[in-house]
């Protein structure tokens, strides 16, 4: 888009796809490293079935994350650089507790995905240096999780709103929660806040207080894919849907029913 629409002259292009630290992903002891150009692709054919149901979670937004083609060039670490507010993965990599590591000409050094993002496309990478990978815990992977997407398409569109869930707990108890989103301000957020207001049982008095706090937590923007307004009914939508189904009720598939 940058050359399509903006007509940016990009004269030089660096091809890292040959660079197996790069393009691989492992498992290290306790953590799970995936080299930041691993394409979408790839965690699709064998990374998310290795991973039990949170794998499956991902793997439906991996789904829905462009076209098969995009998907087979498109990189974790090329979504996170690219510093968008509505990009798919930063949610996704901020409720799994995820870690970048940098390298470059002056080092190497570490930052979670949270404070990565400094503002509108605006990240903490330096000149000089790029992403190697991103590490992410194994025992985030064994919680409940639920990642949505809404778009104006189903397949190969941008989000409009993106939300990311985790939770640890038993029963209708959360214990612990992670929760971000993607579309819903100048950048990907985690909601601290909101995090701590869902610890408990889940019943509609929670619900419904977890869903007033959403829209005065955040203050998305209008655009030509949603209006302010939309973005924090579906955000509220989400996080309802997320609790619901982590207290057990089973609901229908938007997506796989068309």
């Amino acid at each position: 888009l940058e050359v399509t629409q903006d007509y940016r002259d990009l004269s030089h292009f660096i091809d890292v796809s040959a660079v197996p630290e790069l393009t691989s992903w492992a498992v290290e002891g306790e953590q799970i490293r995936i080299g930041a150009a691993v394409p979408y692709a790839i965690l699709e054919e064998d990374f998310c079935d290795s991973l039990g149901e949170a794998g499956q979670q991902l793997l439906k937004l991996l789904g829905r994350l462009g076209s098969p083609q995009i998907r087979h060039v498109g990189t974790v670490g090329g979504n996170l650089a690219n510093g968008s507010p509505i990009a798919d993965i930063p949610p996704v990599l901020m409720v799994m507790d995820g870690v970048i590591d940098f390298n470059g000409i002056f080092g190497k050094r570490t930052s979670d995905v949270v404070t990565f993002y400094e503002g509108y496309r605006k990240t903490s990478l330096q000149p000089g240096e790029y992403i190697s990978s991103i590490r992410l815990p194994r025992e985030a992977f064994r919680d409940f999780h639920r990642f949505y997407k809404s778009s104006k398409r189903i397949e190969d569109d941008i989000s409009s709103v993106m939300g990311a869930f985790r939770f640890a707990g038993k029963g209708r108890e959360i214990t612990d929660a992670r929760i971000a989103y993607g579309g819903m301000a100048a950048t990907p957020l985690r909601l601290v806040d909101l995090e701590k207001q869902v610890l408990g049982v889940v019943d509609a008095d929670m619900i419904q207080k977890s869903k007033n706090l959403v829209s005065t937590l955040m203050s998305p923007m209008s655009d030509v894919r949603a209006s302010a307004e939309y973005r924090s009914a579906i955000a509220s939508v989400m996080l309802e849907r997320a609790l619901r189904e982590f207290s057990g009720e089973r609901l229908p598939d938007v997506t796989e029913a068309l």
